[in-house]
């Protein structure tokens, strides 16, 4: 009699959190506040945007980590 191994593996299973790249009217509408704020100067543009996408990257990355916790932690009885 031949048995199978048992593949039972305790740790929890691994989240690959790769947000999606932000809608480009949220870049956009970012980096414009962010020129704003900065005061408005010339040949920054790609800075801006930059910034701006990784900013609302981070935003989304930290959203869907929260989400994911919650989904992951027991609900505490009232």
């Amino acid at each position: 009699m031949t048995t199978e191994p048992v593949n039972e593996d305790p740790s929890p299973k691994s989240v690959d959190l790769k947000a999606p790249e932000p809608e480009e009217h949220r870049v956009r509408e970012r980096a414009y506040l962010i020129w704003q704020e900065e005061g408005k100067p010339d040949g920054r543009a790609l800075d801006h945007w930059l910034r701006a996408k990784w900013e609302l990257k981070t935003l989304d990355l930290k959203e869907e980590l929260a989400r994911l916790e919650s989904e992951l932690t027991p609900e505490k009885a009232e």
